[in-house]
């Protein structure tokens, strides 16, 4: 088995040899407009799954990412985050960062974050 690390180089130095000229704009293109696309029309396939990964982390690398470290610095982050879902979009979201129908909703109320709420309204809010 390897590291998350190991498995990054792999895939760079497997890129670097395939698609030498390769950029990370051209990737994350090619992520967001075939991969994502085949992605949810079999959630289920790990090859799809598989085929977002491999690019994510030859964008990473491309870009000076080690993916190992942002993703620890990330859930060290999203650990702290108050958590909810949207009731109007039904996704996941941070609530203490607002999202985009939290924003909203804040702003209707003349808010400018959640921290502004009582335990209740904020119950109210995320229901």
């Amino acid at each position: 088995m390897s590291t998350i690390t190991e498995l990054q180089k792999e895939i760079s130095d497997w890129a670097d040899t395939v698609f030498p000229e390769r950029t990370a704009h051209g990737a994350l293109v090619k992520l967001m407009t075939e991969e994502i696309p085949e992605l949810c029309l079999c959630p289920d396939s790990a090859g799809e799954f598989a085929d977002c990964v491999v690019l994510l982390f030859d964008i990473a690398t491309l870009n000076g990412i080690d993916i190992a470290t942002a993703v620890r610095d990330k859930m060290a982050i999203n650990r702290q985050r108050t958590w909810a879902i949207d009731h109007s979009t039904g996704l996941m979201r941070h609530v203490d960062g607002h999202g985009p129908a939290m924003a909203r909703h804040l702003a209707k109320r003349g808010l400018g974050n959640t921290q502004e709420l009582s335990d209740q309204e904020f119950k109210e809010l995320i229901r």
